[in-house]
């Protein structure tokens, strides 16, 4: 899950085992880090976009979302101020093709 530190809910409440990333980048390139999820086992990305990201981790978040197949994407009222949430699952299984958010 890529987003901000509210996103721990999201994996607690998907019942899925998962990791939370919520720093502005990674220290190694998309790809790599996505890598060594899916060598620890992971099989989807969950993205969370909300008004509270900064605009560098925001971008950082689109541009992983560019690079994944798009299983899933929703807006909503979801934030605990009723503002808009934007939420992606992503795939790392094999095959599929990047996308433009």
């Amino acid at each position: 899950m890529a987003g901000p530190i509210d996103s721990l809910s999201v994996v607690h409440y998907a019942r899925r085992e998962g990791w939370v990333f919520w720093e502005e980048r990674p220290k190694a390139p998309w790809p790599k880090y996505l890598a060594s999820c899916k060598a620890l086992g992971a099989e989807y990305v969950g993205v969370y976009l909300s008004e509270e990201m900064s605009s560098v981790q925001r971008e950082a978040c689109l541009d992983l979302v560019r690079l994944l197949p798009v299983v899933e994407q929703r807006t909503g009222p979801w934030s605990p101020r009723g503002r808009p949430i934007t939420f992606y699952v992503l795939s790392l299984k094999e095959g599929g093709s990047s996308n433009e958010p």
